[in-house]
């Protein structure tokens, strides 16, 4: 009751308290919830048992036990300051976030991941974000840069973040100390890229960045325009790596000579399960041989 009382008075609430209060617990529940404002006059009258106009402890506590939600009164108690009218919101009092999916919102753009990523960086054990085809550019990939070194996963996949994307996130993802690099995010483990308007350009900054990734598995970099040069140069730096699985599908590999250097160096990936180089068109016959070897 207290935590749906905003206006300082300690003996009723306000039509406009209860609504606010009631939409905020169910919301933070995960109870499916909306009713339509008649709708909303119709349970208040029922509420007020008095006439009053606005519905005492009382009447508060009998709609509590008679929807069952009493049962959940520990749970609501946590979130008291959802409720409030100072602008707070889920993220400022949630409990811990482990994965969040906002894919498919292509809306969203730059902006709109700044202020998700901005409550998500409040989770310290946060872990995964997917957030493929949500509308961001080159500038809006600097907004995961402020999530907590624990994350794990992350997928841009369909956002047109394009090299110069990829060059800020590599560089970011790296820290400098006493002359020498570490990551930032020392347990990721997947990076999903697929059809990110990526070319060759920034395949040297994602070089330098997977041999630091010691715990990286999973690499998607699919239908991008990386090209022959781009596959050599993301190979220089695959040698030894932890990945299990790495998807180049339709990615401009044309030349026997960048599929000898993709083998040359994941020969030395142990746990190497999967690399997809389906619909590229290698012209030349011997191709297949180095992957083969």
């Amino acid at each position: 009751f207290a935590a749906f009382n905003q206006d300082g008075d300690s003996k009723t609430l306000t039509v406009a308290e209860f609504k606010h209060g009631l939409e905020a617990v169910m919301t933070t529940l995960q109870i499916p919830f909306s009713l339509e404002e008649n709708e909303w006059a119709a349970l208040v009258n029922k509420l007020d048992d008095d006439w009053s106009g606005a519905i005492s402890l009382d009447e508060f506590k009998n709609f509590i036990e008679n929807t069952g939600l009493d049962m959940q009164m520990d749970d609501v108690a946590k979130f008291t300051d959802a409720f409030s009218a100072d602008g707070k919101g889920f993220f400022d009092t949630a409990p811990t976030v482990l994965h969040l999916d906002v894919s498919n919102n292509a809306m969203m753009g730059d902006a709109g991941l700044a202020a998700l990523c901005g409550g998500i960086c409040q989770f310290s054990s946060f872990e995964t974000l997917r957030a493929a085809n949500v509308g961001i550019g080159p500038e809006g990939v600097r907004s995961v840069l402020v999530l907590q070194p624990q994350l794990v996963n992350l997928s841009l996949s369909h956002n047109t973040i394009g090299s110069q994307g990829l060059i800020t996130l590599c560089t970011g993802m790296i820290e400098e100390s006493s002359g020498s690099q570490r990551p930032r995010y020392p347990f990721f483990q997947r990076l999903e890229l697929d059809t990110c308007n990526l070319t060759e350009e920034s395949m040297s900054a994602l070089a330098n960045l997977v041999p630091l990734q010691t715990n990286l598995k999973y690499l998607v970099l699919s239908n991008n325009s990386l090209s022959n040069g781009g596959i050599e140069t993301l190979a220089s730096g695959l040698g030894g790596s932890t990945l299990v699985e790495l998807h180049l599908k339709a990615v401009g590999i044309t030349s026997s000579a960048a599929v000898s250097a993709l083998a040359e160096r994941c020969e030395s990936c142990n746990n190497l399960a999967l690399i997809d180089l389906s619909d590229n068109i290698i012209v030349e016959k011997d191709a297949a041989v180095h992957v083969g070897e």
